[in-house]
């Protein structure tokens, strides 16, 4: 018993954290809507944003919102 509540903690706290590549994405979207890079080519970034966007920090998903991107489907 005491196993399964250890590993549903450590799963809890590992979704908690953004994923690493979600972030460089929003990074990389956020710019390139900003007119701050001339990467013509986002659909990788916006995949893993589709992915992984959940587990942003909320100020980049607001960024993100404010750009269009809608956080509140499945």
């Amino acid at each position: 018993m005491k196993r399964i509540l250890a590993i549903i903690f450590i799963v809890g706290c590992l979704s908690a954290a953004p994923h690493p590549q979600a972030v460089q994405s929003a990074h990389n979207i956020i710019q390139v809507f900003s007119n701050q890079s001339s990467k013509k080519h986002i659909s990788d970034d916006l995949r893993i944003i589709a992915r992984f966007g959940h587990s942003l920090p909320e100020e980049t998903k607001n960024e993100l919102r404010s750009l269009g991107f809608n956080f509140d489907g499945p």
